[in-house]
């Protein structure tokens, strides 16, 4: 990742190397890092995939998108283990609502009724869907937003990356 990169050029600058600023910048700003924050769309709308799963990631996701008030919902699947409340309480003030969907072929994921809990709780408005294409259509036809952020799990990510261009 870029920590390690920059790491590696300070060591390499110490070993005698010596590495400019401009090229390190613009080799970390070409890194592309599958399901950190990877822009997609679906059909006009633009979709974020994040594998963010705990509230170090949610924290990212929030500095991210905090200076853009939008009418943007979160598509969620998360781990059982995971601190489902400590991460929706970092983001629940960028989102207009989650859509809470179970990770598909994982039985440790948490259910679209235990996500709805969740929201509740915090008061965040919060719509159970039974799959990541049933999320799409709802947002689609019901709620068209400005933006889609898809996030609680890398397992969610890689499983659905495919549906959107």
């Amino acid at each position: 990742n870029a920590a390690t990169a920059i790491i590696t050029v300070m060591e390499l600058n110490n070993m005698g190397y010596k590495m400019k600023k401009d090229l390190i910048n613009k080799g970390l700003s070409q890194t592309f890092w599958p399901g950190r924050l990877e822009k997609r769309y679906l059909k006009n709308i633009p979709v974020y995939l994040d594998g963010a799963h705990n509230k170090a990631g949610a924290n990212q996701i929030k500095i991210f998108f905090e200076n853009k008030k939008l009418n943007r919902w979160l598509i969620l699947g998360m781990l059982n283990n995971k601190d489902l409340e400590g991460y929706l309480l970092k983001v629940k003030n960028i989102f207009t609502g989650v859509i809470a969907v179970k990770i598909p072929g994982e039985k440790n994921s948490f259910s679209s009724q235990d996500i709805n809990k969740i929201c509740k709780k915090i008061n965040l408005r919060c719509i159970c869907k039974k799959n990541i294409k049933d999320a799409n259509l709802y947002l689609l036809n019901k709620i068209v937003p400005d933006e889609i952020v898809i996030s609680g799990s890398l397992y969610l990510i890689g499983k659905v990356r495919k549906l959107y261009s």
